[in-house]
């Protein structure tokens, strides 16, 4: 995740209340997507494993960390990328995103958890 760019892009403009555009990052491409228009709601929800960190923590008015079980994650992970990317997954990512969940505790400052099952 390209934190200082989605601060700079979405953050900071949606916290002054007025439309803007930012332009998402497109993975199966691996370069960014056309501009998307937002119009500011009252409720908005960002989505992210890294949405939570230092930086872009105080922008949140209420965060929630969800977790699933870890037999569920690797299904979904296998259905949605296949066995290479799973398996990419299991050694690389998850652990190192195991590892950014105890650095900065979220689970412990969030203000709403839960653990999932399946969907």
């Amino acid at each position: 995740m390209d934190h200082e760019r989605f601060l700079a892009e979405v953050l900071i403009p949606h916290a002054t209340g007025k439309p803007f555009s930012y332009r998402p990052f497109d993975c199966g491409r691996q370069a960014l997507a056309d501009a998307v228009r937002v119009e500011p709601t009252p409720i908005t929800v960002v989505e992210g494993v890294y949405s939570c960190r230092p930086g872009l923590w105080e922008y949140g008015d209420l965060h929630v960390f969800l977790t699933v079980a870890p037999e569920e994650q690797m299904r979904r992970i296998l259905a949605r990328n296949g066995e290479a990317m799973a398996r990419r997954f299991r050694e690389e990512w998850i652990p190192l995103e195991e590892a950014y969940f105890k650095a900065f505790s979220l689970s412990e400052r969030a203000e709403l958890t839960d653990s999932l099952g399946k969907s």
